[in-house]
């Protein structure tokens, strides 16, 4: 029968049974320039972001505290407006409360008259 040699891998590659969490390292033990470069850029991805979501977080903490100049605008419009419509409501009421006495009155006055021609 033939015999049958074993294949061993070169030297120079990393072996297949590297897990996948390590990184990948070259024949010298080094990590490859494309992957520093990538986790360099990951770090910095990260901290930009940390910073431009503190910052939002920041500027809503403080729209939430403070009023913005629109918004106080806005409420002494509508305060404003509530008190124009309070005042007309009130006037409205008056009138038919002075036109309601008006007709009671001539009422009044209408049935005296009758009782007098009796």
């Amino acid at each position: 029968m033939a015999e049958v040699e074993e294949v061993q891998p070169p030297k120079n590659e990393v072996p297949l049974t590297q897990s996948n969490s390590e990184p990948a390292a070259g024949p010298s033990g080094k990590k490859r320039p494309g992957q520093e470069k990538a986790s360099e850029t990951a770090k910095k991805s990260r901290s930009l972001f940390s910073q431009v979501f503190g910052t939002l977080k920041k500027a809503k903490e403080e729209n939430a505290s403070e009023p913005t100049e629109a918004v106080r605008k806005r409420r002494e419009i509508d305060a404003r407006i509530y008190g124009k419509i309070n005042r007309d409501v009130n006037l409205v009421r008056r009138q038919e409360e002075a036109k309601r006495d008006r007709h009671s009155a001539l009422r009044k006055e209408e049935e005296l008259a009758i009782k007098d021609e009796v």
